[in-house]
């Protein structure tokens, strides 16, 4: 997967989350595993909220790492403890779900996917289908197609 992300120029949170797993599976045979010490709930939501502030822009791991104050490691550890979810899976829905709604809107499929931060459309387009099964512009024609 690092290989993958780092090859097929993914967003740097995903290039960042997929090195550090592999950096903690190599990590497991140099030496014995610690525990983590849980942080606080505000920690977490501060990282959340920067998530959501900073939704359309190619976030980085280190750069949510410095805003709460722990590396990076431990906060995907406790982000995924906390939230059920890696912070890159966590901002891939926040900018599905508003994506959604932009499409519900009657925005254009190009415009949506430059507002909520995908690289592009063809993007939106294949983590849309990945979530929802359905293309945006069908997702599109299903909210707008409604009989009075």
């Amino acid at each position: 997967r690092a290989f993958l992300a780092v090859h097929l120029n993914e967003g740097r949170l995903a290039r960042d989350e997929s090195l550090d797993n592999l950096m903690e599976a190599l990590s497991k045979h140099l030496r014995p595993s610690q525990s983590d010490k849980a942080e606080s709930a505000p920690v977490m939501e501060r990282a959340r909220d920067f998530l959501h502030v900073l939704m359309a822009t190619d976030v980085s791991l280190d750069e949510l790492a410095s805003y709460t104050g722990i590396d990076r490691f431990r906060l995907t550890r406790q982000f995924k403890r906390t939230y059920g979810q890696t912070p890159h899976a966590y901002l891939i829905r926040l900018r599905l779900r508003a994506a959604r709604a932009l499409l519900a809107a009657g925005k254009p499929a190009a415009e949506v996917a430059a507002e909520v931060g995908f690289s592009d459309q063809s993007h939106m387009g294949v983590w849309f289908r990945r979530a929802y099964r359905l293309t945006p512009a069908a997702y599109q024609r299903l909210c707008t197609n409604l009989t009075d």
